[in-house]
């Protein structure tokens, strides 16, 4: 290993390159192009002699890809303790990198060096070129080192999960453009022949179809699908042709009714009868493009010239950092949910209520606000103001539309909220609610409260439905500590008993396991934390 300072290696291996520049011209451009993409802390792992000669063998691969898409190789290290190395020669295009890691991390790997240079190519000769010439190309060539992979197995799943999330990353981004024109056709086509729907639903869901557009939501597939058939018998049916990004894989579904994906839910229905003329909910599998998190789904309803609703596009991707950070009162479809829920409560906008309640609806997460009804988010946005005054213990729990998941809001103390409680904490949530903990993401707002975000999800049943009082009670007892337990058991100071002995403390020990079986104290009233 060299250790020379870390901008040495840099010099060094540049040095290395241009000393090749008459002799050996295109692997002289490839070697800088790396030694200028790579990270100097990641160069400084090798020695410039090292390292020429480890992406020499990555210059023999270059331009092998030929009529493919893109090329992936693992290579198993050649001596014990060396690094495994991956490999991905593809045309330039967006997510390739982020996507890639993901899939690696994805498989178990673990990442030590990462080089991605953009290299101008030429596929008549294989030459890396300084500038760009008729028929050349942007080459991307992504070389990662992780830790060694167990064996030829493991090795042939990071493979395969690296070239199936490349072809979702290829899907896409060719989709893209077709998807954005597929959108504002929408948008023209509700202009043109009115839908049989509130105006002021239809002009608020043209607002987010464009505000979509504008950047704020990564496109990763669509599809179309035609209504047929009226009542019960009433079915959606994808319209050949219709598919982009991702979708163009026929098998892909991403809705699931109990253990089965499928193509339509009986929640579908509710939909189709409802005046909303569009929904924005989860899919139910994970983005390989970017980042791997649960897609958004949004449902757009699809009217004929008679205003009848006569289909929909259904839309999945990903919304953006940008969208993320756009305030609530400024995204379609949530400002109006807010704005409901300000007149119904009926403060002053100045007023500590008003403010305190504003806050609840500036803070509430993201995801949550595009699927909670405006009578939910008005009854957890006041139980959530309400804890500026008295920060008590909280469980608000949202049950998916289709069945799929629930979505829990806890707040605790911070002053009892660690990795162990939320471990504690999910796995009660998990089992009250037949499911398993599929995220969760803590937030430490300001104030004497942590909240956390649970996502539970499930598969397959009818969703149990434990009573807020129950769920708040057990998370009380979950958070409390053993000196807690060991003030709420002493006895009544003005009364005489003997000190507890070792079966007595064991007793009231906090339990382990999910929470479900914890005795409650019947001092528990005595908490300042407790759940009422």
């Amino acid at each position: 290993m060299n250790e020379a300072p870390v901008f040495d290696t840099r010099a060094a291996l540049i040095a290395r390159a241009q000393g090749y520049q008459s002799t050996e011209p295109s692997f002289a451009r490839f070697l800088k192009a790396v030694a200028e993409a790579t990270d100097p802390e990641d160069l400084a792992m090798y020695s410039a002699e090292e390292l020429e000669a480890r992406f020499r063998k990555s210059y023999g691969r270059l331009g092998k890809r030929e009529l493919a898409n893109h090329n992936v190789y693992v290579v198993p290290p050649e001596r014990l303790g060396e690094a495994e190395i991956v490999e991905v020669f593809s045309a330039d295009m967006p997510f390739i990198v982020d996507s890639v890691l993901a899939a690696i991390r994805a498989r178990g790997g673990v990442i030590r060096f990462i080089a991605h240079p953009i290299l101008k190519f030429d596929p008549a000769t294989y030459r890396v070129l300084d500038a760009p010439l008729p028929g050349s190309r942007l080459e991307s060539f992504l070389h990662i080192e992780i830790d060694p992979l167990a064996d030829i197995v493991q090795r042939e799943a990071m493979k395969g999960e690296i070239d199936d999330t490349l072809t979702d990353v290829g899907r896409a981004v060719a989709g893209w453009r077709p998807m954005l024109a597929r959108v504002k056709r929408v948008m023209s086509e509700w202009h043109a022949h009115a839908p049989k729907a509130p105006p002021a639903q239809v002009a608020e869901a043209m607002h987010f179809l464009g505000w979509l557009a504008e950047h704020n939501f990564t496109f990763l597939g669509m599809r179309e699908y035609r209504l047929e058939g009226e009542g019960p018998a009433a079915k959606l049916v994808p319209v050949h042709d219709s598919e982009l990004g991702i979708l163009e894989d026929p098998s892909v579904v991403f809705l699931r009714s109990g253990p089965n994906y499928v193509e339509m839910t009986e929640q579908h229905f509710a939909f189709l009868a409802e005046p909303a003329p569009i929904m924005v909910t989860k899919a139910n599998i994970r983005s390989r493009v970017h980042r791997r998190s649960y897609m958004d789904y949004v449902g757009v309803k699809l009217y004929g010239k008679d205003g009848n609703i006569s289909g929909e596009l259904r839309i999945l991707g990903l919304f953006t950092s940008m969208s993320l950070a756009a305030p609530n009162t400024d995204v379609p479809l949530i400002r109006k949910k807010i704005s409901e829920v300000l007149k119904q409560a009926g403060h002053a906008p100045q007023s500590h209520a008003g403010k305190a309640l504003m806050n609840a609806l500036d803070t509430f997460p993201r995801d949550e606000l595009f699927q909670i009804s405006e009578e939910q988010l008005f009854e957890f946005a006041t139980t959530i103001a309400s804890l500026v005054d008295r920060p008590r213990v909280r469980v608000l729990s949202r049950i998916d539309r289709f069945d799929n998941f629930v979505s829990i809001l806890v707040y605790v103390p911070r002053d009892r909220y660690d990795s162990a409680v939320r471990v504690r904490l999910g796995a009660y949530l998990a089992e009250a609610y037949d499911g398993h903990v599929s995220a969760y993401y803590p937030s430490f707002p300001e104030g004497e409260l942590v909240r956390i975000h649970f996502i539970i999800g499930r598969s397959g049943g009818d969703t149990p439905r434990p009573a807020r009082a129950e769920l708040e009670l057990a998370i009380g007892e979950l958070t409390r500590t053993f000196t807690d337990r060991l003030l709420f058991a002493a006895p009544d100071p003005e009364a005489v008993a003997p000190s507890p002995d070792s079966a007595s403390l064991s007793a009231i020990a906090p339990a382990s396991g999910s929470g479900l079986m914890i005795a409650m104290s019947s001092r528990a009233a005595a908490t300042p934390w407790r759940a009422s």
